[in-house]
């Protein structure tokens, strides 16, 4: 008796953590997290730079930033996304009764964060990109309808002048050539993101009128222009170096543009592959490691 009351707790342990870690893996995918993630590493990334490091505590800063973005335009786009990301959607829609007080959570310890850095400049930024960000969601996404690639252009602009304006409050310098190189390289990387997701919503966004790029392109053709921006992204950093204003470990980051290159492919041959997606969220996660990492080594 006492053999199968202890078999039967083995069993509903491992249930239960079975369960724990289903949860804690829909949460990282569908809550926002890998996205909010990669946030931080565009700020490591540039803290990398030399000359350019901002201390910790704005990486935590940047990551509740995003996450209450991301958050609330999945909770919003919940029931057009059943189509073309079914667990995110059901993720939101299974949480409506609780998302108030989660989003609450997020703003509460993002205005402790802002107030233990007590800096008023990044503190405009934050909720200047904030304010930005669910602008989108809530009144110029309409704007696609009429202009077209309005919606990648925008995103893409807002998420690399807000994270470039909050590495400018934490340390301050002039706003010379590399910070321009710098800029174009993450926005060209960022829209060349934001049109790949657009892709998974070509038909939804199609028919509800949005000129996205996918929409307005078409699969293959926006798969060649991926192809194209993968390579362009890189030219400023090899400006800069060849400039003289950016190291020669930099380039480095080409790497990146080879990972990019193999999520592309396996997008286009299994485009049902919902697998694709957080393989494009976590490229950005390894713009830090490599960069660190070529530095690394050029100092040997």
């Amino acid at each position: 008796m006492d053999h199968y009351i202890s078999v039967q707790s083995v069993r509903h342990g491992y249930a239960t953590l079975a369960k724990l870690i289903a949860g804690f893996q829909d949460e990282a995918i569908y809550g926002g997290h890998i996205t909010a993630t990669g946030a931080v590493a565009k700020v490591f990334f540039i803290s990398a730079l030399p000359g350019l490091w901002v201390g910790t505590l704005p990486f935590l800063i940047a990551y509740i930033s995003a996450l209450i973005v991301y958050s609330f335009d999945y909770y919003r786009s919940a029931e057009n996304d059943m189509i073309t990301n079914p667990g995110r959607a059901a993720y939101f829609l299974g949480m409506s009764s609780s998302f108030p007080y989660r989003m609450l959570a997020y703003a509460a310890i993002l205005a402790a964060s802002l107030a233990l850095y007590a800096s008023v400049t990044l503190t405009i930024v934050v909720f200047m990109m904030a304010a930005l960000g669910i602008a989108y969601s809530v009144f110029l996404k309409k704007i696609t309808r009429y202009l077209p690639g309005f919606k990648n252009v925008y995103t893409s602009g807002v998420w690399t002048a807000g994270t470039i304006s909050g590495v400018l409050a934490c340390c301050p310098v002039p706003l010379e050539t590399t910070v321009i190189l710098i800029f174009l390289f993450m926005f060209l990387r960022s829209l060349g993101n934001v049109i790949y997701f657009d892709l998974k919503d070509i038909l939804p966004d199609g028919a509800e009128g949005l000129k996205t790029v996918p929409a307005c392109l078409g699969r293959e053709k926006t798969f060649a222009l991926l192809g194209a921006l993968n390579v362009v992204s890189f030219l400023p950093l090899a400006a800069g170096v060849m400039m003289g204003v950016l190291p020669a470990y930099v380039l480095a980051m080409t790497a990146i543009g080879i990972f990019t290159f193999y999520y592309l492919r396996q997008a286009r041959a299994r485009p049902d592959n919902y697998l694709n997606y957080p393989l494009a969220d976590a490229e950005t996660l390894l713009w830090p490691a490599v960069l660190l990492i070529a530095g690394g080594i050029s100092a040997l």
